[in-house]
């Protein structure tokens, strides 16, 4: 028997799967892998069968449209009526070896037509799920396996035959040699029952996995069990022990006591199941590397005192030399668990996709040391805090000094996942590397996301670099900030590490900044290098719409488009704020707006502050302004105004300029702390930092 056999599968994205008997349609397919990743059939020939049981009901040819990963057929014509299946077969005309059919499974892919007066009748169209679908092909299997298996059913008589046996044989004992010859060489009746229902489940399960892997239901309770993890352990040690590949939970609820380990190699198709513990915290399912897991419900105890012990998945390496790698989650729902819905450490290659977890006591996906480790298409809502930590995705490290032993995080991607109603950060790394998050939606969180350091109680600390913040939707309130990019810490000037090569990009920003703090915004910066924040539109900012508090070197800030930063407090309330000392970088040509003044005591007055600090060094160009003033400079040091061919024309600062300020021959710098003949400055000779004259 070939347990590897390729599973595809379809996903129906375009039209209904009931149809009315004679409708002109279209459907539109998604082509999945056995991974579920979306198969690429561009420049492919695609032809469509549709049959029921009495045979082929319509053949033509179908197309993919590689824009949207769909196949699409139409059809024009009647096919009758009734349940009929589709199946797609792809081939190349310019490879002959290749052939490759979709799905995999007949009923993965089932429409219904109703009859209409066509067939001189008339029925009602009913409306179906693709939960209800899924009950029904797990209803459907069953059904099939229960009529051409039936050794199964024989195997379950002899079983409940044997437990009646056994009580009559334990009702009856009176002597010795009795008792012995009920034991069956075992030490007790009990344990002699238990041998004999574990080797019937064995051979129910050798019988059951024909094509389609092994029925967990074929592994017997075994007293004194009370819930059904021991079953399902079983199920998955015999797939291990005979090398088969998958094991299946038929549709039920199941109550369990204790975790369930899936063990390498091992794929669990668990859709329409639910295991449930509303008596103690737990952790449900364990992963081996190289498992996955598709289509589970976990229902834990509850989440409103946060628990450590309550975890839905937990993946966890030995430690930084045995990392556990190469698992897949697919379509979970996990909820009402009292610490981490999904938890990882010391794990690599992990791939979660559409995971719905909400009801959580500390995080949604809790990441330490990850190695590539990805979630997507994904719902995080509702998460309690503990000591006033609470995360929708979090990709971080053990709070220990040593990268040996615990890594910093890299390689990790956040896309496409919601995350809602978190009391502290929505999506978090500390100290991740290459970490990115891309077209996520964060609402109601204190903070959106928060690039950051790793801050130790010893001297090192470690700060994120490389990271990527891109296409992200944030509604901020006026708590927290949107996004986050912070360096390690230290003094002003000299932060223990710099955040360097982080991309602030194409985000939507509603809100954010902490009301009545002027150190905040939407937008917040602190000691990075080479920081870039563009393409960004950010609405009703509290405080500021982007900040850079103090130590960025390096920095860009340019094509972003900010519309009423709103503050009762802070008269200024800029658009973009240089906040305070050692900031060193460019502010390109971005909108600053103001339009609804009635929002707050002020709105958007100015378009750029140049706060009061030292050792600033900024070039700007205005770009568009519609606030009520332009750019306020400041006391700080070399502070540049307007470009011509890339050099700065202008400048300004608070001593002289004189072996400080490299200028072409005509530059200006204007010294705010000069007197006569001190404060206007031209540059007249040379083309380095000396020059200039005094005037």
């Amino acid at each position: 028997m070939n347990h590897d056999i390729e599973i595809t599968q379809l996903d129906l994205v375009e039209g209904g799967n009931v149809i009315r008997q004679g409708h002109h349609f279209t459907l539109g397919f998604t082509p999945r892998g056995e991974n579920g990743d979306v198969v690429a059939l561009t420049g492919k020939d695609i032809y469509a069968v549709f049959y029921d049981k009495n045979g082929i009901r319509y053949e033509g040819t179908a197309e993919y449209v590689a824009d949207d990963a769909v196949i699409r057929v139409t059809i024009t014509e009647n096919i009758g009526h009734g349940t009929m299946w589709i199946e797609f077969t792809a081939t190349d005309p310019n490879d002959a070896t290749y052939k490759r059919k979709f799905p995999a499974r007949e009923n993965n892919a089932r429409i219904s037509v109703t009859p209409s007066t066509d067939d001189l009748g008339f029925v009602g169209v009913k409306s179906i799920t693709v939960t209800q679908l899924r009950a029904e092909q797990e209803a459907k299997q069953q059904e099939f396996e229960a009529t051409v298996i039936p050794q199964v059913d024989d195997i379950s008589t002899r079983q409940l035959q044997l437990e009646s046996d056994y009580q009559e044989a334990v009702a009856g004992v009176t002597v010795d040699s009795e008792v012995i010859l009920a034991r069956g060489g075992e030490p007790t009746l009990g344990a002699h029952l238990n041998k004999v229902n574990q080797q019937l489940a064995e051979k129910a399960a050798a019988a059951d996995i024909e094509g389609r892997g092994i029925n967990a239901d074929n592994f017997p309770v075994i007293a004194p069990e009370v819930g059904e993890e021991g079953r399902i352990q079983r199920a998955i040690d015999y797939a291990v022990t005979n090398g088969v590949q998958r094991v299946i939970l038929p549709a039920k609820i199941r109550q369990v006591r204790g975790a369930v380990t899936l063990k390498s190699g091992v794929t669990l198709v668990a859709f329409n199941n639910k295991l449930i513990n509303k008596e103690t915290h737990i952790t449900f399912l364990k992963m081996e590397s190289k498992t996955k897991l598709y289509g589970i419900e976990i229902e834990g105890k509850d989440h409103i005192v946060p628990n450590v012990a309550g975890r839905g998945i937990s993946i966890e390496g030995a430690n930084a030399s045995a990392y556990t790698e190469d698992i897949m989650i697919n379509d979970v729902f996990i909820h009402d668990i009292g610490y981490y819905g999904i938890y990882t450490s010391f794990a690599k290659n992990v791939y979660v996709d559409k995971a719905k977890m909400r009801g959580l006591g500390r995080a949604g996906f809790m990441s330490l040391s990850p190695d590539n480790v990805n979630i997507e298409h994904s719902i995080i809502k509702d998460v309690t805090t503990e000591s006033g930590n609470g995360y929708g995705v979090a990709f971080t490290r053990q709070s220990f000094e040593s990268l040996t032993d615990y890594p910093l995080p890299k390689d990790c991607v956040a896309f496409n996942v919601i995350v809602e109603d978190v009391p502290w950060e929505g999506f978090d790394t500390h100290a991740g590397q290459g970490v990115r998050f891309i077209n996520n939606t964060v609402r109601n969180c204190k903070v959106g996301i928060a690039v950051v350091a790793a801050n130790l109680t010893g001297s090192i600390d470690y700060a994120s670099n490389d990271c990527l913040v891109d296409g992200n939707l944030i509604f901020g309130g006026n708590s927290g900030v949107a996004i986050s990019i912070a360096g390690a810490g230290g003094a002003i000037g000299a932060p223990k590490e710099y955040a360097k090569g982080c991309i602030v990009s194409g985000n939507r920003i509603w809100g954010g900044g902490i009301a009545g703090n002027n150190n905040s915004g939407s937008i917040y910066l602190v000691a990075t290098e080479g920081v870039v924040v563009i393409g960004n539109s950010i609405e009703r900012a509290n405080e500021s719409g982007i900040i850079l508090y103090n130590t960025n070197i390096g920095f860009m800030v340019d094509g972003n488009t900010i519309t009423d930063v709103l503050s009762n407090t802070y008269s200024l309330a800029p658009c973009i704020n240089v906040r305070s000392d050692y900031n060193k970088g460019t502010i390109g040509k971005n909108n600053a707006m103001r339009k609804t003044p009635s929002l707050a005591n002020y709105v958007s007055e100015w378009a750029i502050n140049i706060g009061s600090g030292v050792n600033n060094e900024v070039t700007i160009d205005l770009g568009y302004s519609t606030c009520t003033n332009d750019i306020l400079g400041g006391s700080g040091q070399n502070h540049s105004y307007g470009t011509l061919g890339g050099s700065s024309l202008i400048h300004r600062g608070t001593a002289s300029p004189e072996g400080v300020i490299t200028a072409s021959i005509g530059s200006i710098f204007i010294n705010a702390n000069g007197g006569a003949g001190t404060t206007l400055w031209v540059k007249q000779t040379g083309s380095g930092n000396t020059g200039w004259v005094g005037k």
